[in-house]
């Protein structure tokens, strides 16, 4: 990202910005977590995978933490 657009509004829209790319990433997760539990209690195998991946969500959702501290409640409200 550029500085205009990192100093632009005071840093706020670089900062959404940055929200949105991490709490998508972090959804994205999340929905293969699931659709690998599915998949692993319709074939009986893979848990663990099923179990890291939502497991690896967690923690991306986690790290949002700092980042919705600092942007507008609405996002945070989502969050």
């Amino acid at each position: 990202m550029n500085n205009a657009v990192k100093r632009f509004d005071q840093g706020r829209f670089a900062n959404i910005l940055c929200y949105h790319a991490k709490y998508f990433e972090a959804s994205a997760w999340l929905v293969l977590g699931i659709n690998r539990f599915k998949v692993a209690k319709e074939t009986g195998g893979h848990m663990g995978v099923a179990a890291g991946t939502c497991t690896h969500a967690l923690a991306l959702f986690q790290g949002m933490q700092s980042i919705v501290a600092v942007i507008p409640a609405d996002y945070g409200d989502n969050y």
